[in-house]
Formats: structure tokens, sequence, C-alpha cells
């Protein structure tokens, strides 16, 4: 009897452990706010704010382009873009940056992209500059 309980209590260990290890997982295209602000820099990566234009407005990356990922211009603004082209997005939801980029590596291609971890909210927490115009 003894063993049979260990035997259950380490496979549920084991379950538990394994599901904590994926849910924390780092996504691959997940960036640091730090890692972000050198793309930021980088004239060779467009940098885009994919939140409806009033939230663009009300503050954001400065020099970031805005491309609303809920409007239907969504993907056809990036059908223009070539797929090698560097592309950083942040919004306020990880998740909906997370669903975004794989949207435009699914359906259009692109290689050379990554979001901002923690979205637009850290990257404010940290002490980066908000634009607002």
């Amino acid at each position: 009897m003894g063993q049979a309980k260990s035997l259950v209590s380490l496979t549920l260990l084991l379950i538990i452990q394994s599901f904590l290890s994926c849910s924390t997982a780092k996504d691959e295209f997940a960036v640091s706010v730090q890692e972000f602000s050198l793309l930021v820099k980088d004239v060779n990566c467009l940098v885009v704010d994919i939140r409806s234009p009033e939230k663009y407005l009300a503050g954001h990356i400065e020099g970031s382009a805005t491309i609303d990922y809920g409007s239907e211009e969504f993907e056809h603004k990036f059908r223009f873009l070539n797929s090698d082209q560097s592309i950083a997005l942040y919004s306020n939801s990880v998740r909906k940056s997370a669903k975004a980029l794989k949207f435009l590596k699914k359906e259009l291609g692109f290689t050379t992209i990554v979001y901002l971890d923690g979205g637009l909210g850290d990257w404010e927490e940290l002490g980066f500059a908000i634009s607002i115009e």
C-alpha cells in the first residue's frame, strides 16, 4: 500500500511539474523590454503598435507605426512588406501580440518578427518613454 501511494504521489508531482514548466515557458518570439528598446533604435526594424488608433494616440512608443490588429486592413497593410522585413510588435496585451505574430508568420510568411514581452505596461513601468501626439 505504501509503494502504491508513493507511485501515485510521484506521478502527480511529475504531472504538476510538467504543467508548470509548460505554463511558464517563455515564447521564443517574446523579447524583454531592454531587447525591445534596442529594436526601437534599429532603423532596419519596423516597430508596430497593433492597438486601436485611439489607444495609439493616447500614448505609444516614439517612431512606431500603427496597424490595428482588430481592423479589417491589418493583413492588407502587411502584404506590402517584404516577408524578410524585421518587425517588432507591441500592444497592451501580450496575448494579442503573440496572436498577431503567429498570424503574420503563418499566413504571410514573415520570418524576422518578435513582440514585446510584458506589453506597453512593462515598457512604461521600466521607465521607457511614451509619446503622446
